[in-house]
């Protein structure tokens, strides 16, 4: 039978632990939502997206995803602004990194940017590195499929960009008789 004395001390120590807990539960400061400004609405502008926490460093042990979708017949285009500085694999020596198939490219944060709407959609490019990427990002598919992952070693400022929707140069057309007819808009 449990003494009086063992069971203040049980008590008390469920005290504490809950109490614990209780602190743990609350948060010190209103939680934001992490990926606020990489998804939709959360840029002044709508056509906008940057990393999260942009112009700040973005935060360890994030993966935000964001769909664009385009009108028919228009390609999405995304125009990266000012710097752009994500941590790259530390065996590169280059300034930039980037790969439209090699994903060992970037293992640690990186923006990958698909030509579709969904995980598996054609890969354009997987980024990261501190030079903003060499070629246009054109997504032809009409959708844009947005992935950022950042680990938990390093956090640098991340991207700022810009997309834009625009007429497709070749829209499929179906045509009676005929399987497929590619026609270019002019």
């Amino acid at each position: 039978m449990p003494t009086s004395e063992s069971t203040t001390e049980i008590m008390a120590e469920n005290a504490t632990i809950s109490a614990e807990v209780e602190k743990k539960k609350m948060p010190i400061s209103p939680q934001i939502e992490p990926c606020r400004e990489f998804n939709a609405g959360g840029m002044p502008a709508m056509n906008e997206f940057a990393s999260p926490g942009y112009p700040d460093r973005y935060r360890p042990g994030l993966d935000c995803v964001r769909v664009i979708y385009a009108p028919p017949n228009y390609d999405v285009i995304i125009h990266f602004n000012e710097r752009f500085q994500i941590e790259t694999s530390y065996e590169l020596t280059l300034p930039s990194a980037f790969s439209r198939h090699d994903v060992s490219r970037c293992p640690n944060d990186f923006l990958e940017v698909r030509d579709g709407r969904y995980g598996f959609s054609p890969l354009i490019g997987r980024f990261c590195g501190m030079t903003l990427p060499e070629f246009e990002v054109r997504a032809t598919s009409g959708y844009v499929y947005l992935r950022f992952h950042s680990d938990y070693l390093l956090e640098y400022v991340g991207f700022h960009a810009e997309y834009e929707f625009v007429r497709s140069d070749l829209a499929l057309k179906q045509e009676p008789g005929w399987f497929l007819l590619y026609v270019r808009f002019t």
